[in-house]
């Protein structure tokens, strides 16, 4: 299941958001196999400092409502109010749903759907 990023509208795979980003950050492969392992929970604060290094930002508790990615535009243009309004409902989403991951996907995925 995909969960798209408010700024960008780019889809992020939920188990590669959960398993397979973290190699792509600055921690130890070590690490980085424990966290993947593990099925790092989608709040873990080393797992989201990491990735927000990466070029990620997030809304809410979790690494699944994606405020911005990579993707994005390297620009630091404002953020128009429809963006503004997916990352607050996004961030409304993740704090609701806490740990249900697959819930919180289905529900990006159905609220990306209304648009």
């Amino acid at each position: 299941m995909d969960v798209t990023c408010a700024n960008c509208r780019e889809p992020w795979d939920q188990y590669h958001m959960r398993h397979d980003a973290i190699f792509d950050t600055d921690l130890g492969h070590s690490l980085a196999k424990i966290a993947s392992n593990e099925g790092t929970p989608l709040s873990n604060r080393n797992y989201r400092e990491a990735l927000e290094r990466d070029g990620w930002k997030f809304a809410g508790n979790s690494v699944l409502a994606i405020a911005r990615c990579p993707a994005c535009p390297k620009d630091d243009e404002p953020q128009s109010e429809e963006v503004k309004t997916r990352v607050m409902q996004r961030a409304v989403l993740a704090d609701l749903l806490g740990d249900d991951e697959d819930g919180l996907a289905s529900m990006l995925e159905d609220l990306d759907g209304f648009e």
